[in-house]
């Protein structure tokens, strides 16, 4: 019979067990595991870094591996395992580990993390992702937290990874997990960049707002800088200049922040504000010809014409202006002489940032909608203007029950819900609009307020009007969206032969 130590003991309870006594962590433990977190980051990026160093990425993994190999065979042992084999591109072996280690979570800690743990220590660290991850990952959290925000947010992200993006499943998913948890800040930031390519800013705004709250996103640079390009785009100019001095607080050198922080000025009629900011980006030799091309427009609003030449020649002469603002100088000499008036050109001042794709026919037509709310004041031959209130702006509206409105509308006092019929959808449409009417009944409508739906369609079909007239929706009406092409000028010599007589 061997008699073995108390030390000798304690150290092989150590090895074969990552919890105390009480089914807690061991703080031993959490301090190595902590250390083995931070160095899947700096793998992470170094890894991803333009100028990365093969020799660091060796050192930074033979450090992993003999943490890894340190630690009692459970909790984040399999977290590490996972990255190991996600970094060997071995993904079966990813999906084994992965999958221990939140059957360990779930042991452990019982809740679901916070958003930001998985937005650090994942979404993060595993990029980019190889074909069908995000699919598998949404299983695996679905198998040890049935219906958990993450899952419908991973699930989100297989759809837009796919050769099939499907923008309207991706939304419907997201709005799932913001239902799962309202502090899934992923969700609101994944939401908010969709309405950003769509080019629909006033319902991004929300969104990106909500996410600002995530102590991950609060410290990047670039969550301000597309955060405040949409609030420019918006027209809300205040919110804009806070958001890109953010962006720049965080890195003074982000690219076009400082350039944008000027067209900002410019489009508030603030040029003088707005030259500095362009003088501070060439100082700095920041974001190309931008803050050249913008100082000759700053110039020109301040009146200063004849500087604006002088800066031209100078510019053109060293290539940081196109020889085509040359062409610009007896303009600038005509408004310094006082032969011709001065024109607002601020709206032509150039930001910087990435491009987005031109927006689906769906938005396109609410485009026009709300397009005539905002310039007529009227629509579907109602007074009437986008509602909004804390919860979000009318373009896209969320209600829980009712999904996503295409346009809601305030009449008076009355609400007025808009739906647009995607191709080959109409019936389908019209039963979510009534739905969606009843929802905003119950949820919006205070004592005496009325609501009404419009279903908008580019050419209803047969079914369509025969399920309108069986259904009891007497609130509900139809317009089909069509165009005219009528001859202005035939029109323009009646009118002048009738102003003659």
């Amino acid at each position: 019979m061997s008699i073995v130590s108390f030390d000798d003991w304690k150290k092989k309870k150590q090895r074969g067990s990552a919890y105390n006594s009480r089914g807690g962590l061991r703080d031993d433990v959490a301090a190595r595991e902590e250390e083995g977190y931070d160095l899947c980051v700096f793998l992470s990026e170094e890894r991803s870094a333009p100028d990365a160093d093969p020799a660091r990425i060796d050192e930074l993994l033979k450090q992993l591996k003999a943490l890894t190999d340190a630690l009692p065979r459970e909790h984040a042992f399999h977290y590490f395992k996972a990255f190991l084999a996600y970094w060997e591109d071995n993904e079966q072996e990813f999906f084994n580990q992965f999958d221990q280690y939140l059957e360990s979570e779930k042991r452990l800690y019982g809740e679901l993390a916070d958003c930001d743990w998985w937005i650090d220590s994942f979404v993060w660290v595993f990029t980019p992702a190889f074909p069908g991850m995000y699919g598998r990952v949404s299983e695996l959290f679905f198998k040890h937290w049935p219906l958990c925000s993450m899952g419908w947010v991973f699930e989100a992200l297989e759809i837009s990874d796919s050769t099939e993006e499907n923008i309207e499943q991706e939304l419907d998913l997201l709005m799932l997990a913001l239902s799962a948890d309202p502090k899934c800040y992923l969700a609101y930031y994944l939401i908010a960049t969709i309405y950003y390519d769509l080019r629909l800013w006033r319902s991004a705004l929300p969104y990106f707002e909500k996410a600002a709250e995530s102590a991950m996103y609060s410290q990047d640079p670039a969550f301000y800088f597309d955060y405040g390009w949409a609030a420019d785009k918006a027209g809300k100019y205040e919110l804009a200049l806070n958001l890109y001095n953010s962006c720049l607080l965080l890195d003074e050198s982000y690219p076009c922040a400082v350039n944008n922080l000027g067209c900002v000025y410019l489009r508030m009629g603030k040029p003088e504000e707005a030259l500095s900011q362009f003088t501070r980006a060439i100082k700095l030799n920041l974001d190309g010809m931008l803050p050249y091309r913008n100082s000759v427009t700053a110039l020109e609003q301040l009146g200063r014409y004849d500087d604006a030449v002088t800066f031209i020649k100078k510019y053109v002469a060293v290539g940081r202006l196109n020889g085509r603002y040359e062409m610009e100088v007896p303009r600038l000499q005509a408004l310094a002489a006082g032969e011709i008036e001065f024109q607002n050109n601020a709206a032509f001042a150039e930001s910087g940032g990435k491009a987005v794709d031109p927006a689906f026919d769906k938005h396109v037509i609410a485009d026009e909608l709300e397009r005539r709310v905002e310039q007529e004041g009227t629509l579907f031959g109602k007074n009437c203007s986008v509602y909004e209130d804390e919860n979000g702006y009318g373009r896209e509206y969320h209600i829980p029950g009712a999904g996503r409105i295409d346009l809601l509308l305030k009449s008076g006092r009355d609400f007025v819900v808009v739906a647009i019929a995607q191709k080959g959808n109409d019936e389908r449409s019209l039963l979510r609009l009534m739905r969606q009417t009843s929802v905003v009944k119950k949820t919006l409508c205070k004592r005496f307020q009325k609501v009404s739906g419009v279903l908008v369609c580019t050419s209803p079909s047969p079914t369509l009007l025969i399920l309108k007239k069986a259904l009891p929706a007497e609130d509900i009406t139809i317009y089909e969206l069509g165009f005219t092409l009528e001859k202005i000028d035939e029109q323009l010599s009646i009118r002048g032969t009738t102003n003659e007589d």
